[in-house]
This record gives C-alpha cells, sequence and structure tokens, in this order.
C-alpha cells in the first residue's frame, strides 16, 4: 500500500476513512475497492486542509504531492469536489454547500482546491453544519480529484423511489452529456422505474429523444442494486455512460426514507396545527421538493385562499430545536448575517430589473431567469421560515435581540414582496400574455413540471386540468413526498383536519402572550381584501375596539394605534404583530389559529394577555 501522508488514491481507502477523506472521498474508495467502475482519481486528505488552515495558504508540500499524484493520474482534466468529513451521513447530505470544480485544468488545480478548502467558511455551509447540530463536531474538509470523462448520457438513480419510497423500485434520470443540468434542474431528464426483483422496466417518461436502451437501464439497474447490497442502505448514486459502459462518480446514502414503503391514496392524519393564510401561492412553489413547507404539512386551496397546516405534531419538534438553534449566540450572530446578506441580494435583484424589457427575452431566456428569481425566493424562504412561530414559540429574550430579529424578518418580507413583483407582476405576466394564459386564473395552477414546460417548449396544460384546479385542492407534502389532491379528495382531507384543530370550548380561545394586560371590547375584524380606500380610512376601526385579523401588516400601524388590544390568527414572538404590540404597549395574543373564525365585529370580549386567551362576553347579532 502506497501512502502519502496528504495523498491517497482511491483503491487505498474504504467507506471507514470518513475522517480522512469525507463521506464523497470514503465513499468512492470504497465501490472502487469493491470492484464497481468508477474513473480513477486521488483524494486531497483533511490533514492538508487543517495544515492549510495553519499557514493560511497551500504549503509547499501539500503542493508537491497534489501535483505528483495529478501526473500519475495523467489525465488532462479533472473535477474537483469538495468532501467534508461530516457528509453524506445518513442524516444531512451536504448537498450543494460545498463547492465543486468541473473540467480543472492542472493550471487552475491548486486554486479551485483552495476554493473548497475556503467554502467550508461560507455562510451557507456555517448555517447549514448549525442547523443539523454539527457545530460541536469537528469537521474538516478533504477533495476529491476526479479523472473527467466526456459521457454520451449521464445522470441520478435511486435504489428506492424517492417519492412512493417504494423499496422494489430503482428510479433512473438520465440525459446527453453531462449530468450537471440534470441535478440544478436546467433540463427535464428521461425517467424510468425498474422493478428490483424482475429488473423490468415498468414506466418510461422519455423526452424527444431516448437516452438509453432497455437493456441499457437493466443493465445499470444491476449495478446499483450491488451498490446498494454492498452498503445494506438505499443509495443515490450519480453515473455517466461512455463508449459502451457505465461507470459511478457518487453514491451517497438517501438522507430520508419514511418507516412506511408507500403512502396510501388518501393518508391518516393524527394530529394538525394551524400554519398560516396566504393570498397567493402559485402550485408550481407548492409542488418543488425544495419548498420551505414543513417536512410534515398540508395546504388546501380553497375559494382563492391558501390555508397551511402542520401535521403530525412536527411543530412541537419545530419549537424545541428552533430553541435550541437560537439559544446558541453564534448561530443568532450566523442567521443575521445570512439573511442580511439576502435582503442585500435582493435588492440588488429588484434594482437590476426595476426598467428591464421582458418582452426581448427569448424562450431559454425566460426559463433562466425564471430558475434563478424561483430559486432566489426559495431561499428566501428556507432563511424567513427559521423565525417563524413553529420555530421561536419556546424563545424567550435572555440576552437574545427578539427586536432585531423581528426586524430582520420584516425586512425579509420586504425583499420577498420585491422578488415576488419581478417573477409574478413581471416575467410571468409576460409569460401569460405570450402564451394568451391568465397568470392567477392559469399560470398559477401550473405545478413545477408542467411550469418548465411551458417556458422551455410553450406546452400548454390542458384547460379541464386546469379548470378542476380551480375548484380546489390540497397538497401534503411528507418527507421528500409531494402529493396533490384534487377538490372532492381534498374536501375529505380538509374535513379531517379541521376536525382535529376545532377548539374544545366555544367561549376561549387561545394563543401566545406577546405583550401582558387584560382589557374588555368589542371586536372588529380586519379582512387582509379590504378595498384601498378601507384600508386608507384605517380599517373602519375604532378606538378602543379589540383589532382580530390573521396577521398584522405594516399599513396596518394607525389601526393598531386606535386598537386597546390586538389578536391574531397567526404569528409568533418574533412577528410583526409582536413587534408592534411591544413598541406601543398594548396587550397582544397571537397565533391562536381561529380568532378569525370564530369572533365576528361587535362580539363583546375580554383580552387576557398574561395568560393568552381571548373570552367571549358577549357575541353581537348574527347576520
Amino acid at each position: 500500500m502506497v501512502h502519502m501522508e496528504f495523498v491517497l488514491d482511491f483503491k487505498n481507502i474504504t467507506k471507514n476513512d470518513v475522517k480522512l477523506a469525507g463521506g464523497k472521498g470514503a465513499s468512492l474508495g470504497e465501490i472502487a475497492r469493491a470492484g464497481l467502475p468508477v474513473p480513477p482519481g486521488f483524494v486531497i486528505l483533511a490533514g492538508a486542509y487543517e495544515k492549510f488552515q495553519k499557514e493560511g495558504k497551500i504549503p509547499k508540500e501539500v503542493a508537491g504531492e497534489i501535483k505528483k499524484a495529478f501526473k500519475k493520474l495523467g489525465a488532462k482534466k479533472v473535477a474537483v469536489r469538495s468532501s467534508a468529513t461530516a457528509e453524506d451521513s445518513k442524516n444531512a447530505a451536504w448537498a450543494g454547500q460545498l463547492e465543486s470544480y468541473l473540467n480543472t485544468t492542472e493550471k487552475d488545480l491548486l486554486k479551485n482546491v483552495q476554493k473548497c478548502w475556503e467554502s467550508l467558511s461560507l455562510p451557507r455551509a456555517k448555517f447549514y453544519r448549525a442547523e443539523k447540530g454539527l457545530n460541536k463536531k469537528k469537521i474538516s474538509v478533504a477533495v476529491v480529484i476526479q479523472k473527467m470523462v466526456k459521457p454520451e448520457v449521464s445522470g441520478v438513480a435511486f435504489s428506492v423511489h424517492p417519492v412512493t419510497q417504494d423499496r422494489n423500485h430503482i428510479v433512473i434520470e438520465a440525459v446527453f452529456g453531462l449530468g450537471e443540468a440534470l441535478v440544478s434542474g436546467r433540463v427535464t431528464p428521461d425517467s424510468h422505474i425498474v422493478e428490483k426483483d424482475s429488473l423490468k422496466v415498468i414506466d418510461v417518461h422519455k423526452e424527444v429523444k431516448r437516452k438509453l436502451s432497455e437493456a441499457q437501464i437493466k443493465k445499470l439497474a444491476k449495478l446499483i442494486l450491488k451498490i446498494e447490497q454492498h452498503y445494506g442502505f438505499p443509495v443515490d448514486v450519480e453515473w455517466v455512460f461512455q463508449k459502451g459502459k457505465f461507470a459511478i462518480v457518487q453514491s451517497r446514502p438517501i438522507t430520508a426514507i419514511a418507516n412506511k414503503e408507500q403512502f396510501s391514496r388518501l393518508p391518516e392524519i393524527y394530529s394538525a396545527e394551524f400554519w398560516a393564510r396566504e393570498s397567493s401561492m402559485p402550485l408550481f412553489w407548492l409542488t418543488d421538493k425544495k419548498h420551505f413547507m414543513g417536512s410534515s404539512s398540508i395546504v388546501f386551496y380553497k375559494k382563492g385562499r391558501f390555508h397551511f397546516f402542520y401535521l403530525n405534531d412536527s411543530q412541537k419538534r419545530k419549537a424545541k430545536k428552533g430553541s435550541t438553534f437560537f439559544s446558541n449566540k453564534e448561530n443568532v450572530r450566523q442567521y443575521e448575517k445570512t439573511a442580511n446578506e439576502f435582503i442585500t441580494e435582493a435588492k440588488n435583484i429588484l434594482h437590476t430589473y426595476s426598467n428591464f424589457s421582458f418582452k426581448k427575452l427569448k424562450p431559454k431566456e425566460f426559463k433562466d431567469l425564471f430558475k434563478l428569481l424561483n430559486e432566489k425566493l426559495l431561499q428566501f424562504a428556507d432563511i424567513y421560515t427559521k423565525t417563524e412561530a413553529a420555530n421561536t414559540s419556546a424563545l424567550k429574550d435572555g440576552g437574545l435581540s427578539l427586536k432585531n430579529l423581528g426586524h430582520i424578518r420584516f425586512e425579509m418580507r420586504k425583499s420577498f414582496s420585491g422578488l415576488f413583483s419581478v417573477l409574478i407582476g413581471k416575467l410571468l405576466s409576460e409569460v401569460a400574455r405570450k402564451n394568451a394564459l391568465g397568470l392567477k386564473k392559469d399560470l398559477f395552477l401550473y405545478d413545477l413540471n408542467e411550469m418548465k414546460e411551458l417556458l422551455g417548449m410553450s406546452k400548454k396544460v390542458e384547460e379541464s386540468k386546469i379548470k378542476e384546479r380551480r375548484k380546489g385542492y390540497a397538497v401534503l407534502k411528507k418527507g421528500t413526498e409531494v402529493q396533490v389532491f384534487l377538490k372532492k379528495d381534498a374536501d375529505i382531507l380538509w374535513k379531517k383536519v379541521n376536525d382535529l384543530i376545532r377548539p374544545k370550548s366555544k367561549t376561549e380561545i387561545k394563543g401566545m402572550p406577546v405583550f401582558a394586560g387584560i382589557v374588555r371590547g368589542k371586536v372588529r375584524i380586519i379582512s387582509q381584501s379590504l378595498s384601498k380606500k378601507r384600508i386608507e380610512s384605517g380599517y373602519g376601526i375604532q378606538k378602543g375596539e379589540i383589532l382580530v385579523t390573521d396577521m398584522t401588516k405594516p399599513d396596518m400601524i394607525s389601526a393598531c394605534k386606535k386598537a386597546a388590544a390586538i389578536v391574531t390568527d397567526e404569528g409568533g414572538i418574533l412577528s410583526h404583530a409582536s413587534i408592534i404590540a411591544r413598541e406601543l404597549k398594548k396587550p397582544c395574543i397571537v397565533g391562536t389559529k381561529v380568532a378569525t373564525q370564530m369572533l365576528k365585529t361587535g362580539d363583546l370580549v375580554e383580552i387576557n394577555a398574561e395568560k393568552g386567551i381571548v373570552r367571549i362576553i358577549e357575541k353581537a347579532r348574527r347576520g
């Protein structure tokens, strides 16, 4: 065995060498030693990164070993990939958090290696590390150097169906050329489902020209099975096909496998918690696996409004996780930095496209810009929801600046509005015009794949499908699975959820007190859909009334000043209502979930914002 201090060939690395070679390096070494086809390469071990950290530059002896190994590899171009020493575990995939560089020549090799090392200090990597509870764990970075191949076809494969989670199904996706376009979502792949037992290809979705024959798919499926059997757990594999042969360029555990192998058509719902209501939420967001919806949640679209719910106690888990995260000052500092960087970036994007003419864009440019803006909005959601009510319900000030976090949350909301106006108000409005479609009545009812096909090939969805969705639907997210239920099934699920969240008491509503005080007054329900004239007149609230709404907005400040107290369906300790109530010193209860449904304008109530209880004293005349 040839052993160099800072560099090891794949054939000298096993799955037990994660601390030396990182997750990627250890995995590639393991499958190479098992005799599976892997393009040759080597790993720059974690010790080299640690020496780089101490010296602040690449040490000469490290550079020398890297150059020597590169020459021995005999490749003109290589792939340079970061490999964290806590990477690709069953709980943390680190996907996209660290840097990778393809088609690297000898000239750029050391520069790209250094960029990989430095990526462990990027805000996104620090935030991910904190979120996964890895702050106290020593994490280093190895770098995988692998000979570049020019594949005719490449793609990804899952040894368990990632949506239905059927363990007897292998899913294989394929594209022409390099697989980076597939992973990034730039192209729609051919998709194949293969039965493990029979190796029969039971489903094929192909684009214009099929990439692999059925015999080739079966051959690849056998290879995926070998990898799964070797490791003993489900795997996610990246593969390439060149000159009639398959090769593996990456293998990692599938990080989210449900206990049940397959979801029933109408899922059982054991518990539910109200989350939020929104007036605008495109279906292409809700059907995006990267969307910020909780790992167990359901959204209903009914009569133009969206109703979000957490399912099966996931809110309690979020509260515990959020409290642990934000009790660490370094986590808070890092969160503030990440959020502020996003706010700045959002302002720059808004400035770039404020006077931009979208009519001049070509189809590919529409698709690319949609992808950019959509990803930014998903990135916003990922950051913003870290401070939502479920994650911060257990927080107490204790030296932590709730006001500062609340201000950041407010600024994040403003940046979202700006990006939303560019994506929806400008880009998609032009897409709708060009395709003779309505914006909210049509495009908002396209799922993610349908939207990509419309942008890339002007392929419209059948009007009958859109018409059915307009009646109402539900979107269930469980783990990585996203399911859409149309009106009949959605109504059954709606009843199940509402039976679970219905308050036990008909005279008391409970929520979170965020500023103490006890007052009595008549209710004034403020709807989010009032006319502009009504808004400018202060929402019609009279001095001393109790303001009750879904959630407060900046233009409600005059109404808040007149109100004796504030009650909301949504929100937590960092919500806009909480910040305003503390500043105005008004009793306030947030997150009641049902206040706007149980109360009517004119009801006489007592607000006990010390215990978080709204008590109905006398109901106004109904009708």
